[in-house]
């Protein structure tokens, strides 16, 4: 299928940081001092809610996200794909996760369970928010699940595997993974996401491969949408030239985000509907606009020398 885009590189070692840049990607990723001020605008969790979702849609139609990231084993998956499948201009890429954080809405392994033995929690879904600890918390009443083990790193790769397998089937254009709850990129794990990308002629975000630098507004404890946007607002006033990563959760506030824990739901249905509307508000783009602001998706940084079939 045309769409799947099961890309070959023609070089290997393509995402050791000396070797990137001449083997498979640009020239150079990063920008010096008195350059231009790019920035990429990823949104997470596409696919864990139909609010999320409805969210994407959005945010990409305003022109202020660039990237999409898609959680494959949660339970929107299906219309998330569906969605992206009419938008090949949109850059996606797999949200590679070992871990199911709220205590009301889980998923699990797409690979059989007899495979990823310790990416799985009593109920059969994956931990919650945590690595691992001694002694797990009880469940359900604490949401962030402890694994009271290390993931073998063998599992992740055959977990990680499926994932992107899962949305190469779906027929979606795929351009990166990255690191949902950042575990894909701890030490321990990064040498298989890397194995990974390789594998599949994709780049990595949110590893620092691209000497991107990170940008995180100081949003409000309170998360309303004046205060988020103010946030934001500042933080694209201050930002300096060079490239920046900015991530972001986007989400449609209804009632299904207030359900998806029973002790922090309320906290995510603020934060991720003020981000939605931060990033869909005119003022925002305007001021984008105005500071001359490139919005750089990732499929920019996916190895030059791949070729689909």
């Amino acid at each position: 299928m045309a769409s799947r885009r099961s890309r070959l590189c023609v070089k290997r070692g393509i995402l050791a940081v000396a070797v990137a840049a001449a083997a498979c990607g640009p020239a150079a990723f990063a920008q010096g001092p008195g350059e231009a001020i790019r920035l990429i605008v990823r949104g997470d969790d596409f696919g864990y809610t139909h609010a999320s979702n409805e969210a994407m849609v959005r945010a990409f139609a305003s022109g202020f996200m660039t990237s999409a990231s898609l959680l494959v084993p949660a339970p929107w998956f299906a219309e998330a794909a569906a969605l992206a499948r009419d938008r090949p201009d949109w850059s996606l890429g797999v949200h590679l996760t070992i871990t199911s954080e709220w205590n009301r809405l889980r998923w699990g392994p797409l690979a059989a369970a007899r495979e990823v033995p310790t990416l799985l929690a009593p109920d059969g879904r994956f931990w919650g928010s945590g690595y691992y600890r001694a002694q797990p918390p009880d469940w359900p009443e604490d949401s962030a699940w402890w694994a009271p083990h290390a993931p073998d790193p063998g599992e992740v790769e055959t977990e990680f595997r499926s994932q992107i397998r899962q949305a190469l089937r779906a027929g979606l254009r795929l351009d990166y993974v990255d690191c949902h709850m950042g575990l894909a990129c701890r030490e321990e794990l990064l040498a298989v996401t890397k194995r990974l990308a390789e594998e599949f002629c994709l780049t990595i975000s949110s590893a620092g491969l691209h000497g991107e630098q990170r940008f995180a507004p100081d949003y409000p404890e309170g998360n309303d949408d004046a205060g988020v946007k103010r946030a934001l607002l500042d933080k694209l006033a201050a930002i300096g030239p060079g490239l920046h990563l900015y991530v972001g959760h986007p989400a449609v506030r209804s009632s299904e985000l207030l359900a998806v824990d029973s002790s922090r739901g309320e906290y995510w249905y603020k934060r991720r509907g003020a981000v939605l509307s931060a990033w869909t508000d005119p003022e925002v783009l305007a001021l984008v606009e105005k500071r001359g602001i490139e919005l750089v998706p990732m499929r920019e940084f996916v190895p030059q020398a791949c070729s689909a079939p």
